[in-house]
């Protein structure tokens, strides 16, 4: 039998069917750098003419609404409870993104009744109406269900640094979407680092464990070193630099996992023995 919050994926799904805006979820292993990166994203998107409609899960400064210096005073959850309405509740730190604060409401996930259910996913088929792109924040799950919102995603991003540390933490959120039933196309965002030739080899290392520990299939999206995360989009200086807009070049594409991992050493290409800083160990997991 299957769960109400799975239902509400499986709607919220159907609803996507029936409408043009692509839909991605974001989990990410350290929510302050995740909304640092979205938060740069979502105004690159903007910027080259996209309607874009951030459901952020997180608030304060490991909120994307948070990371562009806005302040939230409601969420979706008192629309749910009907304290507040969607005009009053939706954030508009740039032109062209929209925000709807959603972090109590995805705390709410495993309490959420059949009509609150039903209330959420018509008002998220209203808010893709009006836009190209949904990018679901995704909250930390760490013992709670994902939201019906975050799992209804056309695509998964995983957000993880490109380090030994970023390969634990990455690891244990797939473990995570996988006790959830989230085994669909997930894509990693490599973030920090150098280097993009040990990116790739940290990202090998955690796509061959989902791969064998898992049965998950993890793809290849795009590496944004430190150098760029240190030059976030800012309002007085919009215009992103060059690796900002690969990323966004790589998101707005088509779904196409094998042309996005080509550049991705294989096995071969890879040390005999990967250094203690590309490894993950048993008591790690």
């Amino acid at each position: 039998m299957s769960s109400p919050r799975a239902d509400q994926a499986a709607g919220l799904r159907r609803l996507v069917g029936r409408r043009a805006a692509r839909t991605f979820s974001v989990f990410g292993a350290a929510p302050r750098v995740t909304a640092r990166v979205l938060a740069t994203l979502v105004a690159a998107l903007a910027e080259r003419g996209e309607r874009v409609t951030v459901i952020d899960e997180h608030q304060g400064e490991h909120g994307v609404a948070g990371a562009l210096g806005c302040a939230t005073r409601r969420d979706l959850a008192q629309i749910l409870s009907g304290d507040a309405n969607l005009g009053e509740t939706l954030l508009s730190p740039v032109p062209g993104v929209r925000i709807l604060p959603a972090a109590r409401a995805a705390r709410l996930t495993a309490e959420a009744t059949a009509a609150q259910v039903r209330a959420t996913a018509k008002l998220l088929h209203e808010l893709a109406l009006g836009c190209d792109l949904v990018i679901v924040h995704a909250a930390r799950m760490a013992g709670r269900p994902a939201s019906g919102a975050a799992l209804s995603a056309q695509r998964r991003v995983l957000c993880i640094g490109a380090d030994a540390g970023g390969i634990t933490a990455g690891y244990r959120l797939l473990k995570d979407l996988a006790a959830c039933g989230g085994r669909g196309e997930v894509r990693a965002l490599m973030a920090g680092g150098t280097s993009a030739k040990l990116a790739r080899a940290a990202f090998a290392n955690l796509r061959a464990l989902a791969a064998d520990r898992l049965g998950m299939r993890l793809d290849w999206l795009a590496w944004v070193g430190a150098a760029a995360l240190s030059h976030p989009f800012t309002l007085d200086a919009p215009h992103s630099p060059p690796p900002w807009q690969e990323l966004v070049g790589a998101l707005a594409a088509p779904s196409q996992p094998d042309s996005l991992a080509h550049d991705v050493p294989g096995p071969a290409h890879l040390p005999r023995a990967a250094s203690r800083s590309q490894r993950i160990t048993q008591a790690e997991i």
